[in-house]
Protein backbone atom coordinates (compact mmCIF):
# COMPACT_ATOMS: atom_id res chain seq x y z
CA UNK A 1 0.00 0.00 0.00
CA UNK A 2 1.56 3.02 -0.94
CA UNK A 3 2.64 5.52 1.81
CA UNK A 4 0.27 8.43 2.30
CA UNK A 5 1.95 11.58 0.82
CA UNK A 6 2.38 14.72 3.18
CA UNK A 7 0.58 17.88 2.18
CA UNK A 8 3.40 20.51 1.46
CA UNK A 9 2.79 23.07 4.21
CA UNK A 10 3.44 26.89 2.85
CA UNK A 11 4.86 29.48 4.78
CA UNK A 12 2.65 31.72 5.99
CA UNK A 13 2.85 35.21 4.52
CA UNK A 14 4.17 37.88 6.86
CA UNK A 15 1.60 40.67 7.66
CA UNK A 16 3.39 43.95 5.75
CA UNK A 17 5.00 46.75 7.72
CA UNK A 18 3.09 49.59 7.31
CA UNK A 19 3.15 53.21 9.27
CA UNK A 20 -0.14 53.88 10.64
CA UNK A 21 0.65 57.17 12.32
CA UNK A 22 0.55 60.76 11.20
CA UNK A 23 3.67 61.91 8.33
CA UNK A 24 4.91 65.44 8.47
CA UNK A 25 6.15 66.77 5.28
CA UNK A 26 8.93 69.55 6.14
CA UNK A 27 9.21 71.92 3.44
CA UNK A 28 10.47 74.72 4.81
CA UNK A 29 12.50 76.23 7.38
CA UNK A 30 9.90 77.36 9.16
CA UNK A 31 8.22 73.93 9.40
CA UNK A 32 11.62 72.53 9.98
CA UNK A 33 12.11 75.00 13.19
CA UNK A 34 8.63 73.71 14.48
CA UNK A 35 9.51 69.98 13.54
CA UNK A 36 12.71 70.90 15.53
CA UNK A 37 11.14 71.46 18.92
CA UNK A 38 8.95 68.12 18.78
CA UNK A 39 12.06 66.30 17.39
CA UNK A 40 14.18 66.95 20.48
CA UNK A 41 11.37 66.18 22.82
CA UNK A 42 12.08 62.24 22.01
CA UNK A 43 14.85 60.37 23.47
CA UNK A 44 15.40 57.72 20.41
CA UNK A 45 14.42 58.63 16.65
CA UNK A 46 14.22 56.21 14.07
CA UNK A 47 15.77 57.53 10.74
CA UNK A 48 16.66 56.73 7.48
CA UNK A 49 17.58 58.87 4.55
CA UNK A 50 16.45 58.42 0.24
CA UNK A 51 18.36 59.98 -2.43
CA UNK A 52 17.04 60.00 -6.26
CA UNK A 53 18.71 56.73 -7.74
CA UNK A 54 21.17 56.94 -10.97
CA UNK A 55 21.35 54.50 -13.05
CA UNK A 56 24.74 55.53 -15.11
CA UNK A 57 27.66 53.55 -14.56
CA UNK A 58 30.35 55.50 -12.39
CA UNK A 59 27.82 58.17 -11.64
CA UNK A 60 28.96 60.52 -8.60
CA UNK A 61 26.54 59.99 -5.83
CA UNK A 62 23.59 62.46 -5.73
CA UNK A 63 22.85 64.19 -2.76
CA UNK A 64 20.60 63.04 -0.04
CA UNK A 65 16.65 64.34 -1.19
CA UNK A 66 14.77 63.79 2.27
CA UNK A 67 15.54 62.55 5.90
CA UNK A 68 13.10 60.78 7.56
CA UNK A 69 12.70 60.46 11.28
CA UNK A 70 9.97 58.23 12.95
CA UNK A 71 8.98 57.53 16.51
CA UNK A 72 5.85 54.70 17.13
CA UNK A 73 3.40 57.00 15.52
CA UNK A 74 4.69 60.29 14.08
CA UNK A 75 7.38 60.63 11.35
CA UNK A 76 8.85 63.71 9.58
CA UNK A 77 9.79 63.88 5.97
CA UNK A 78 12.74 66.44 5.47
CA UNK A 79 13.27 67.53 2.09
CA UNK A 80 17.09 68.56 2.08
CA UNK A 81 16.31 68.51 -1.50
CA UNK A 82 15.34 72.23 -0.67
CA UNK A 83 16.38 73.18 2.59
CA UNK A 84 20.75 71.18 2.58
CA UNK A 85 21.36 70.84 5.97
CA UNK A 86 20.25 74.01 7.63
CA UNK A 87 21.23 74.46 11.85
CA UNK A 88 18.36 72.97 13.15
CA UNK A 89 18.82 69.65 11.10
CA UNK A 90 22.73 69.82 12.23
CA UNK A 91 21.63 69.89 15.49
CA UNK A 92 19.40 66.78 15.57
CA UNK A 93 22.35 64.72 14.56
CA UNK A 94 25.13 66.28 16.78
CA UNK A 95 22.54 66.58 20.00
CA UNK A 96 23.91 63.41 22.41
CA UNK A 97 20.73 63.60 24.35
CA UNK A 98 18.82 61.78 21.08
CA UNK A 99 19.70 58.33 19.96
CA UNK A 100 19.00 58.22 16.08
CA UNK A 101 19.03 54.79 14.92
CA UNK A 102 19.38 53.25 11.41
CA UNK A 103 21.04 50.95 9.14
CA UNK A 104 24.15 51.29 7.53
CA UNK A 105 24.48 55.07 9.02
CA UNK A 106 27.63 55.19 7.23
CA UNK A 107 26.29 55.65 3.96
CA UNK A 108 23.43 58.58 5.35
CA UNK A 109 26.26 60.19 6.76
CA UNK A 110 28.72 60.32 3.76
CA UNK A 111 25.96 61.65 1.64
CA UNK A 112 24.92 64.57 3.91
CA UNK A 113 28.34 65.85 4.22
CA UNK A 114 27.77 66.64 1.06
CA UNK A 115 25.89 69.57 1.96
CA UNK A 116 27.43 70.80 5.25
CA UNK A 117 30.23 69.41 8.00
CA UNK A 118 28.63 67.00 10.06
CA UNK A 119 29.82 65.49 13.62
CA UNK A 120 26.69 63.09 14.37
CA UNK A 121 26.18 61.44 18.19
CA UNK A 122 24.95 59.01 19.87
CA UNK A 123 23.93 57.50 16.50
CA UNK A 124 22.82 53.53 16.05
CA UNK A 125 23.81 51.56 13.29
CA UNK A 126 21.36 48.66 13.48
CA UNK A 127 23.80 46.82 10.53
CA UNK A 128 26.97 46.94 12.60
CA UNK A 129 24.96 45.77 15.61
CA UNK A 130 23.21 42.59 13.71
CA UNK A 131 26.49 41.55 11.67
CA UNK A 132 28.40 41.79 15.13
CA UNK A 133 25.83 39.28 16.63
CA UNK A 134 26.79 36.86 13.98
CA UNK A 135 23.46 37.87 11.65
CA UNK A 136 24.32 37.42 7.94
CA UNK A 137 21.55 38.59 6.04
CA UNK A 138 21.75 42.44 6.91
CA UNK A 139 19.19 44.29 4.97
CA UNK A 140 16.05 46.29 6.83
CA UNK A 141 13.79 43.73 4.73
CA UNK A 142 15.56 40.86 6.33
CA UNK A 143 16.17 42.33 9.78
CA UNK A 144 12.44 43.50 10.17
CA UNK A 145 11.01 39.82 8.96
CA UNK A 146 13.68 38.16 11.37
CA UNK A 147 12.75 40.33 14.62
CA UNK A 148 9.85 42.05 13.60
CA UNK A 149 7.85 39.33 11.78
CA UNK A 150 6.89 41.68 8.60
CA UNK A 151 7.40 41.85 5.40
CA UNK A 152 8.93 45.13 3.65
CA UNK A 153 8.20 46.35 0.08
CA UNK A 154 10.83 48.55 -1.65
CA UNK A 155 9.09 49.17 -4.76
CA UNK A 156 9.36 52.65 -4.08
CA UNK A 157 12.85 52.64 -3.37
CA UNK A 158 14.33 53.08 -6.48
CA UNK A 159 11.62 55.82 -7.56
CA UNK A 160 12.16 60.17 -8.01
CA UNK A 161 12.77 61.20 -4.85
CA UNK A 162 13.22 64.58 -6.47
CA UNK A 163 10.06 64.81 -7.68
CA UNK A 164 8.46 68.21 -6.93
CA UNK A 165 5.71 66.79 -5.10
CA UNK A 166 6.39 63.16 -3.68
CA UNK A 167 3.56 60.67 -3.84
CA UNK A 168 1.73 59.21 -0.68
CA UNK A 169 3.03 55.80 -1.80
CA UNK A 170 6.65 57.69 -1.50
CA UNK A 171 5.60 59.39 1.91
CA UNK A 172 4.32 56.14 3.37
CA UNK A 173 7.40 53.71 1.65
CA UNK A 174 9.92 56.96 3.77
CA UNK A 175 7.99 56.86 6.90
CA UNK A 176 7.76 53.23 7.29
CA UNK A 177 11.54 52.56 6.66
CA UNK A 178 11.78 54.91 9.69
CA UNK A 179 9.63 53.52 11.95
CA UNK A 180 10.92 49.96 11.00
CA UNK A 181 14.70 51.15 12.39
CA UNK A 182 12.42 52.57 15.62
CA UNK A 183 10.94 49.10 16.00
CA UNK A 184 14.09 46.92 15.64
CA UNK A 185 15.75 49.77 18.25
CA UNK A 186 13.47 48.58 21.06
CA UNK A 187 12.06 44.91 19.61
CA UNK A 188 15.39 42.97 18.11
CA UNK A 189 17.39 42.79 21.13
CA UNK A 190 20.12 44.23 19.27
CA UNK A 191 20.14 47.11 21.67
CA UNK A 192 21.57 46.20 25.10
CA UNK A 193 19.47 48.39 27.38
CA UNK A 194 17.44 50.82 25.40
CA UNK A 195 15.67 53.91 26.55
CA UNK A 196 12.27 54.03 27.77
CA UNK A 197 10.33 52.36 26.46
CA UNK A 198 8.45 52.31 22.06
CA UNK A 199 5.65 54.11 23.61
Amino acid sequence: MPEPQQAEVLPTPLERAHFSGTIHVVTSLEALDVAYETLVTFPVLGFDTETRPTFTKGHPDRFVSIVQFATADEAWIIRTKELKLPPKLREIFENPAIVKVGLAVHEDIHRLRRFHPLEPKNVVDLQRLAKAAGHKELSLKKLSECFLQLGVSKSARLSNWDAEELTPKQLLYAATDAWLCFQLYYRSGLVENPIGSSH
